[in-house]
């Protein structure tokens, strides 16, 4: 019986240990783009946010990683000779090296955004000639790996039409 009221009691005191470390994680507090405030034990990606902490223990402490989202100042640790920071009107400052490499990084992904739109369009150009063939024409030629040529099943021939029609709307803008 004593053994039971050890384990029993053991038990009850680690329940509450847990109970009281799952109460001191940080809570954060953000407002979202419609002015609804939020609340959550993860921070938000993007959004400015405050670290509050749990009920009835006071303001908790400021966050030991620097938060570019809260609009502060960040850790000082230019040396008084580097040149100041350029204010940037969607985040935080930026040296002027910083927003060269973010200028020859935004053309980077403007040169690879037109990249993949004309590999689309070449893609979607020859999706809709591969539809057009299989469904104008009952028989339909292919290669048999051996050197010979051989025609295609009707069961085949619905596979591709399949896919065609698929490589369709996922390339083309317009699923015409």
């Amino acid at each position: 019986m004593r053994d039971r009221f050890r384990h029993v009691a053991a038990g009850f005191v680690l329940l509450a240990a847990g109970a009281s470390s799952a109460s001191e994680q940080e809570i954060y507090r953000w407002t979202d783009a419609d002015g609804t405030v939020h609340y959550g034990h993860i921070a938000p990606h993007g959004l400015p946010y405050e670290t509050v902490n749990s009920v009835g223990r006071g303001p908790s402490p400021p966050p030991s990683i620097y938060n570019p989202y809260q609009r502060r100042e960040p850790p000082a640790t230019a040396a008084s000779g580097d040149v100041a920071p350029v204010a940037d009107s969607d985040g935080p400052a930026l040296t002027p090296e910083q927003l060269e490499r973010q200028s020859e990084l935004e053309a980077e992904a403007e040169a690879r955004l037109a990249e993949i739109s004309a590999s689309r369009a070449q893609n979607c150009e020859l999706a809709h000639e591969q539809f057009r063939q299989f469904t104008t024409y009952a028989r339909i030629r292919v290669a048999d790996g051996a050197g010979g040529v051989r025609i295609l099943t009707d069961d085949e021939r619905a596979a591709r039409i399949a896919e065609a029609q698929e490589a369709i709307v996922l390339n083309c803008d317009e699923a015409g």
